[in-house]
């Protein structure tokens, strides 16, 4: 039954002069050019070819000749009937998807005199051209001339690649070609509806694979920061006796120390008024520093600061709470968030 529907579907293509895309018509004027090129070098009338049956092996220049797109041009490599055939399936085409939300883009190709065709929605894009496969044919003389007549040269070579007259949309050309064509019962422009509805469900496959692609990241960049300070507080955790040595060092020292400046300060004031002098100054300056030995102080400004609010900021990580790596609150909100921001 589907297939049946499918070939019930009547071309809605319209004629050169009811074109509405300005790019389709820059390439239908550019097709035209290159006609008018072939009749000039062959002597051979597209006219005639047009109502004339066609031919495989090719017979006649217009059965090998290619058309092939330049920039702002849609892309299209094929045979002048299926280049015509293709710029006004593209006009419908590119309406139709506009309907959708879809946008065409022409994107210039580096080092390239050709342009990417891509239908673009949000953020997602789906490249296409159109296109004509060959098939390789054992040459022969008469089909030698034929491409010396169209081309000015012949490769010389024991095949040749012929036109299968077949003209085909392909899809994402770099990666993971697929592609909608000419059936012996269905023509290209009567799967229109077929190639609108492929790209409309190709780009919201790709915009929530992005989305899915975000979330992973998210949650891998919030786990792998979980990690990170779950292995600073197991560090610091297993650090703090041997710093609790270190501190009790520096106390026994200022302990020491203190006795010591205790007794020389005694010593100092049975000193000669001038002597005194100096020595009440050093026992100022030496006490002033002795502060920075003595660890308690410091240890219990790390106490006040774990149990306020800025206990997120100590390196003091001991203090701080494991996280667990599954909590995340406010995930599914965040995730809404983006797929509202993105348009999808």
């Amino acid at each position: 039954m589907a297939k049946q529907a499918a070939e019930a579907v009547e071309p809605v293509l319209r004629e050169p002069q009811q074109f509405k895309d300005i790019r389709c018509i820059q390439t239908y004027q550019a097709i035209l050019e290159r006609i008018q090129q072939l009749e000039k070098r062959t002597g051979q009338s597209y006219e005639e070819y047009r109502s004339g049956r066609r031919s495989f092996p090719p017979k006649k220049a217009f059965d090998l000749a290619f058309f092939y797109s330049r920039e702002e041009q849609i892309p299209i490599s094929a045979t002048i009937d299926n280049a015509l055939r293709a710029v006004a399936i593209a006009d419908v085409l590119i309406e139709r998807l506009s309907d959708r939300g879809i946008m065409i883009e022409l994107k210039s190709v580096r080092d390239s005199r050709v342009c990417e065709m891509r239908a673009v929605k949000g953020e997602q894009s789906y490249e296409m051209r159109f296109w004509e496969p060959s098939t390789k044919a054992t040459r022969t003389k008469q089909l030698g001339d034929l491409e010396k007549l169209v081309t000015d040269y012949s490769s010389g070579y024991d095949t040749i690649m012929l036109p299968r007259h077949i003209l085909t949309v392909e899809f994402d050309c770099t990666y993971n070609r697929s592609s909608i064509q000419d059936k012996v019962s269905v023509k290209l422009e009567q799967q229109i509806d077929r190639i609108v509805e492929k790209i409309d469900l190709k780009l919201d496959q790709k915009a929530q694979a992005h989305l899915e692609h975000l979330a992973w990241e998210r949650d891998y960049k919030r786990k792998k920061a979980i990690r990170i300070h779950n292995e600073r507080v197991a560090e610091d955790r297993s650090q703090q006796l041997e710093r609790a040595i270190e501190e009790s060092v520096k106390f026994e020292k200022s302990q020491q120390l203190k006795r010591y400046l205790k007794q020389l300060s005694i010593a100092i004031e049975k000193l000669p008024e001038e002597q005194k002098a100096y020595g009440v100054a050093w026992l100022r300056m030496v006490r002033g520093q002795r502060k920075d030995l003595n660890p308690i102080a410091e240890r219990l400004e790390s106490f006040r600061i774990l149990a306020s609010e800025l206990a997120s900021s100590s390196e003091e990580y001991w203090g701080l709470d494991f996280i667990d790596e599954e909590h995340d609150a406010d995930f599914e909100e965040i995730f809404q968030d983006e797929r509202l921001t993105l348009g999808w």
